[in-house]
């Protein structure tokens, strides 16, 4: 909650100051936190049900029922509405009508950060086989592509950029996050047999969270100083990952600094 109000603030003043606006728009932009500060409050959440999901998961019948009414409810029925209503079917009324019911039953819509917080227990406490992680690998592939090929197809039907397929109740981000998870998981495995990559890797993920906390900050500014970013000199593809290391360079320093603050500085980043 500290590192929250804390960059909250830091975003709601900056706001303030070059809008020219007052204290109370910055208290409103500090309540109500910057874009990327929902997963925050989404982990504050998640750490208050823990006590809650902790004995619910310990009988694994139960951890799988929750998983799959949560992915059937929630990713499947809803990715399957948007595709239908987006289909030139007759009687588009009624699925129109038919996702409205969905949207008012759903009871898992706001609980999705529970299905993945959920699905990565299992997944750690029961890891998959050599059968079953090449299927996650694959699935995790399948899922990147279909993202993008989705998101194409429903931008043009709908005339304007569509989230639908890239947001975290979609069913190909959930493929592309599990088949992450799997291979960070393998990864990890692997390094703890070397102490100098360990060490490395240590370092780096002391900092990952500050960097989340600052990297639109800077990202921003750098918006501000060129405007038709990521459009310039250099190709997009060339462009857009030099920018991400130069962006994570930066925070990364920032928030090395930041911890070497007395006492605060663990708190803040």
């Amino acid at each position: 909650m500290v590192s929250f109000l804390f960059w909250s603030a830091l975003y709601g003043a900056w706001y303030a100051l070059t809008t020219g606006r007052g204290k109370w728009t910055m208290l409103n932009q500090t309540l109500r936190g910057h874009y990327h500060m929902w997963t925050i409050l989404t982990i504050i959440g998640l750490y208050a049900v823990t006590p809650i999901l902790r004995p619910a998961v310990a009988d694994r019948r139960i951890a799988r029922y929750i998983l799959a009414l949560g992915i059937g409810v929630t990713f499947v029925c809803g990715q399957a509405l948007t595709v239908l209503q987006s289909l030139p079917l007759p009687h588009a009324d009624i699925i129109a009508s038919a996702a409205s019911l969905y949207g008012q039953l759903n009871p898992y819509r706001a609980l999705t950060p529970v299905v993945y917080f959920v699905l990565g227990h299992e997944l750690s406490a029961n890891p998959p086989g050599h059968r079953a992680r090449r299927l996650i690998l694959m699935c995790g592939a399948l899922g990147i592509i279909a993202t993008f090929a989705l998101t194409q197809w429903h931008s043009r039907i709908t005339g304007g950029t569509s989230s639908a397929f890239y947001e975290t109740t979609s069913v190909t981000v959930l493929m592309s996050a599990v088949a992450a998870f799997e291979l960070f998981r393998i990864a990890g495995r692997r390094l703890s047999a070397h102490p100098a990559a360990c060490r490395v890797v240590t370092r780096l993920s002391v900092c990952s969270f500050g960097v989340y906390l600052a990297h639109p900050f800077l990202l921003e500014r750098l918006i501000e100083r060129f405007p038709a970013f990521p459009a310039g000199a250099l190709p997009l593809w060339l462009t857009i990952p030099l920018a991400s290391v130069c962006i994570y360079a930066a925070a990364f320093a920032l928030c090395a600094l930041i911890r070497k603050i007395p006492a605060a500085g663990k708190y803040i980043v």
